[in-house]
């Protein structure tokens, strides 16, 4: 029983891998802009945690505040 079920994971794990090359190109992509946007998220936060809370907090309110009201503005 263990055996089978195992196999069946194999199986399951090595069709992920049947792909059309273009479609893996485009998942290592992917997964490469992921990694560099958590890295730079990772050095944005050491760089701004050099900073006072306050500027930091009146920083993000303007950016998540200015954000937001140019997606509320926008015409339908």
């Amino acid at each position: 029983m263990v055996a089978e079920l195992l196999r069946l994971r194999l199986r399951i794990l090595a069709n992920g891998f049947r792909r059309p090359p273009l479609q893996r190109v485009a998942i290592v992509v992917g997964m490469l802009v992921a990694i560099a946007g958590v890295v730079a998220f990772w050095a944005g936060a050491e760089w701004v945690s050099q900073f006072d809370d306050r500027f930091v907090m009146r920083a993000t309110t303007t950016v998540g505040g200015g954000s937001r009201s140019q997606r509320s503005c926008s015409p339908s």
